[in-house]
């Protein structure tokens, strides 16, 4: 399982939708929304692999209709969102923030990862290097979901600290203006990634 926790840490580290998401999260946000959002990139990856670890992802790609129709869901959220960061940096108001809380931020960051059927490809090739899906041992499946989903928290946990750390550093009114310039870029970016690759 170790060899497990170095690929998906890697995986994690690696720059695609979730990453840009959740620093532009970071960046508008703060840290403790952002939590909440990765925790929901997190469940959508959870699912995903245990779908590939059940054998039901057979099943799941036989409806790519139903992938596509998320995939276009989610990527477009994710441009709106991006275009509400824009709009909120064009207002003199900087007190102005997205007005997604709580479970909607669990729910956008769960649709993030459901979006992306390569997410679901890629368990289905990559988790039998590390578990015997033909005998699945519950055990086994209990320990590389914790594995997944410790690394993948902590590998969007480092991001979204890091962008943070960032946002911190810019108290001015033209800072937080750029910072959500950059943010609904990353955002409009991700959602384009989601629906485009």
């Amino acid at each position: 399982m170790i060899a497990l926790a170095i690929a998906t840490v890697l995986l994690g580290l690696s720059p695609g939708p979730a990453v840009f998401a959740t620093i532009s999260r970071a960046l508008a946000l703060g840290l403790r929304p952002t939590y909440l959002f990765i925790l929901g990139i997190t469940l959508g990856d959870l699912c995903f692999s245990l779908l590939a670890m059940f054998g039901l992802a057979a099943l799941a790609a036989t409806y790519t209709g139903l992938f596509w129709g998320l995939k276009i869901i989610g990527g477009g959220y994710l441009v709106y969102l991006g275009m509400q960061n824009l709009r909120i940096a064009k207002k003199p108001d900087f007190s102005l923030s997205f007005k997604e809380k709580g479970w909607k931020l669990v729910t956008s960051g769960f649709l993030l990862t459901a979006s992306n059927p390569k997410d679901l490809l890629f368990f289905v090739g990559f988790l039998p290097l590390f578990v015997d899906l033909e005998h699945p041992n519950i055990a086994n499946i209990i320990i590389a979901s914790c594995v997944i989903v410790a690394s993948f928290l902590g590998t969007l946990s480092f991001y979204a600290i890091l962008a943070n750390s960032a946002r911190q550093w810019f108290k001015s009114e033209r800072a937080i203006h750029m910072l959500h310039i950059a943010a609904g870029i990353l955002m409009i970016g991700a959602g384009a990634a989601v629906i485009f690759f």
